[in-house]
């Protein structure tokens, strides 16, 4: 059965490969004058063809755009293969292609973008026009999309080229438009297509984790269902230069809630608080908004208006372990021991292997277990330093290697004994 995925997985990247376009995009960073010397002022991406000279992409990775460049399949594997082979292995992270252009390669394939002709604010969808043209991939039918279908996703990884990855649909949004895939991000993969068995395409990749090596089960992709590209080719018209473009309200929103992502990474919260209240503002449908305001607000201590946003973050989309959790977090800081207790164990419904939810129900369970000790209710005590327990040897049989997991186990074996003893 593995093997047939995986047959299945390698044909689905083989038959795409034609149609997905890599894009190298050189940012604008005037209006991020404190960050620009901390990041690279290049960016990648995937697009791909749903008509023969219409691609579609996120907004997202265009909204700060400078200049663009766009390579079809062969040319991004000639021009890589030239200059990887002229790189050290240290030097071959990333580096941008357009620098190599004078490798040979079949000048008709060259792709200029002449604009946009339709775009989604609210699903971070754009459809660009480009002046050659290339096989679309044919667009499915996303009504049909069920918990659990398998999702197979390509796109061109940043430094590892043209990937795969194979998930299931493991939540809707109250949207019905979104679908979150517990498949690990194609880094880099922004705006690749995601298809069903059939070869169709029914969503686009426009956000995700990639794994965190202690905790797989972090690994997700956002899609956007395939009906809002049917909508978008619907709706095509005109087409708009993307300086024009990128000047629009729904449009800037995204090129804010990146500045404040970057704000966040260096730990100037307010400053990236700030960010996301304005992005909000250009585009109060901004997806997967409210959970990165709420994080900043626990860390400048506004821990209500931060439950204020984890609500409406759950809200959108209920499915969200991470939400849950954080959510959790906040509530503990509030007192709300059981409150913290129900959320986290509302991310293990939805993910049991989700370690860092484990590790907090364990913590929540031994701080209500010290709680009922010093209230004399020793059984209960007992009872929940118990159930702590057996949450840290359930992640430590999986991973011997979590430390924080040993320690903890550690102290509640102490707070046992004292019991005992007394």
């Amino acid at each position: 059965m593995e093997k047939q995925k995986d047959d299945l997985l390698q044909q689905i990247i083989d038959n795409s490969k034609e149609s997905t376009v890599y894009l190298e995009i050189e940012i604008d960073n005037n209006d991020n004058i404190e960050l620009k010397a901390k990041y690279p002022n290049t960016i990648t991406a995937t697009g791909f063809y749903v008509e023969p000279d219409r691609i579609i992409t996120t907004i997202g990775v265009l909204a700060n755009v400078e200049n663009v460049n766009v390579f079809s399949a062969n040319q991004y594997e000639t021009i890589r293969n030239h200059a990887t082979s002229r790189l050290s292995k240290k030097n071959m992270d990333i580096f941008p292609l357009k620098q190599h252009k004078n490798v040979q390669i079949n000048d008709t394939e060259n792709i200029i973008i002449e604009g946009v002709t339709a775009y989604d604010g609210k699903y971070n969808l754009v459809l660009l026009k480009v002046t050659n043209t290339g096989i679309p991939l044919s667009i499915g039918n996303s009504d049909s999309i069920q918990i659990d279908d398998p999702v197979y996703i390509t796109g061109y990884h940043k430094r590892m080229g043209y990937q795969g990855r194979m998930g299931h649909i493991q939540g809707r949004f109250s949207d019905s438009t979104h679908f979150e895939v517990n498949a690990e991000f194609i880094t880099g993969g922004y705006g690749g297509p995601a298809m069903n068995k059939n070869n169709e395409v029914i969503g686009v990749a426009s956000s995700g984790l990639d794994a965190n090596i202690e905790d797989l089960s972090t690994m997700t992709t956002l899609l956007v269902s395939s009906n809002a590209i049917n909508t978008l080719i619907a709706n095509s018209g005109n087409v708009i230069p993307l300086t024009q473009w990128k000047k629009y309200a729904h449009v800037r929103a995204y090129s804010m809630e990146s500045k404040g992502d970057h704000y966040a990474d260096f730990e100037y919260n307010r400053e990236a608080l700030n960010a996301y209240n304005s992005a909000q503002k250009l585009n109060p449908y901004l997806c997967g908004i409210h959970p990165k305001i709420g994080r900043m607000k626990v860390k400048i201590g506004n821990l209500v208006g931060a439950l204020w946003e984890y609500d409406k973050a759950l809200a959108e989309n209920p499915y969200d372990i991470f939400t849950y959790n954080n959510r959790s977090n906040t509530k503990s800081l509030l007192g709300d021991l059981q409150g913290a207790l129900d959320d986290v164990n509302k991310a293990l419904e939805i993910n049991p292997d989700y370690v860092i939810g484990n590790l907090n129900r364990a913590q929540y369970k031994k701080m209500l277990a010290d709680f009922q000790s010093k209230r004399g209710n020793i059984d209960e005590a007992r009872k929940n330093y118990q159930e702590a327990m057996d949450d840290l040897n359930k992640l430590l049989r999986k991973n011997p290697r979590l430390t924080f997991a040993r320690n903890s186990l550690k102290s509640i074996k102490r707070r046992i004994e004292k019991l005992n003893l007394d």
